[in-house]
């Protein structure tokens, strides 16, 4: 399934497109574990979290992201997760994880919609959600959202 998006066309013109209302994106300095597969989303993402001030962490895969999370001096405010990855996909990264530290929130990043993600009561476990290609500035602000806003765990 793919979309194509065409630009609206009135009487044979086509119409400006409303620009974007520009947002200041909001930083700070929290501890984030950004986990992702591919590298040079990974980078780019731990780039511009570090521009808004945040401290960060990478991992590019499930695996490393256990063993970062159990060997850190200090914890994670928010776990920033692909869900698509190989080896140790997304979901299964996201039980264990619950299983060591239920109480840490979790932004998951997907290509797909939440939708297609949709496994029992899944989507009602994580912290938040955005699906991919997102702008940066959505990104920076869905990061603040989420952190900003109590544990899914806490409200059970």
């Amino acid at each position: 399934i793919f979309t194509i998006y065409l630009p609206e066309v009135t009487d044979g013109r086509m119409v400006k497109p409303v620009e974007k209302k520009k947002v200041e994106m909001v930083g700070g300095t929290e501890r984030i574990l950004l986990i992702e597969d591919e590298i040079s989303i990974g980078e780019i993402g731990s780039d511009l979290l570090k521009d808004l001030g945040y401290s960060i962490e990478v991992a590019y895969n499930g695996r490393e992201a256990i063993q970062k999370l159990t060997t850190a001096r200090q914890p994670f405010d928010l776990i920033i997760l692909d869900m698509n990855m190989p080896r140790m996909g997304g979901r299964v990264t996201f039980e264990r994880i619950k299983e060591l530290f239920p109480t840490v929130k979790v932004l998951v990043c997907s290509g797909y919609s939440t939708a297609m993600i949709e496994d029992g009561k899944f989507t009602q476990s994580i912290d938040g959600f955005i699906q991919k290609p997102f702008e940066i500035d959505e990104f920076a602000q869905k990061v603040r959202k989420v952190l900003d806003s109590v544990p899914v765990s806490s409200m059970s």
